[in-house]
């Protein structure tokens, strides 16, 4: 069992209480959802999926965050195989490194000013980024494109950025 805190969020200097939407760079109008409601991609407005971001993350280690699920409470993200997919730990492939693998580091400007990207703790070097709009982990190619592909901006409502 695990226990977690859902904390404010600062986003542009203003303190917010969640759930949120996680909006691509590069992809304006796409944001963290999933079509079948376990698979994530980036998908259009009307199917992005609401996250709390839970800090610290599940395994309680201090700078760390998780995503959990607005719709499926007890439910997480987390990268299986590097694909990003929902799932809970009582239902989870391999449930000894869920935590781990439901588990981020957020870095503020890392690639382009004004946005966050999602280190994997247990996979350093590695980021949630999209690619043919399928989530995953990937290591840094050092590319504009991976760059842009693993930035995005946490906003409470889509369409405002």
């Amino acid at each position: 069992m695990y226990i977690y805190i859902k904390e404010h969020y600062l986003i542009a200097d203003i303190m917010f209480s969640g759930p949120f939407y996680i909006n691509s760079k590069n992809y304006r109008k796409f944001y963290i959802g999933s079509k079948n409601g376990k698979d994530y991609k980036i998908t259009r407005e009307k199917e992005a999926s609401k996250v709390y971001i839970v800090s610290p993350g599940l395994t309680g280690k201090r700078g760390t965050i998780s995503f959990e699920s607005a719709e499926k409470p007890g439910y997480f993200l987390r990268h299986y195989g590097f694909h990003i997919s929902l799932e809970t730990k009582a239902t989870a492939r391999n449930p000894a490194i869920f935590e781990k693998d439901a588990t981020f580091q957020k870095k503020t400007d890392k690639f382009n000013k004004g946005f966050v990207s999602f280190e994997s703790t247990n996979y350093p070097g590695r980021y949630i980024r999209h690619q043919g709009y399928r989530l995953k982990i990937s290591k840094q190619d050092k590319s504009q494109l991976f760059k842009d592909d693993a930035s995005w901006k946490v906003v409470q409502n889509p369409g405002i950025l």
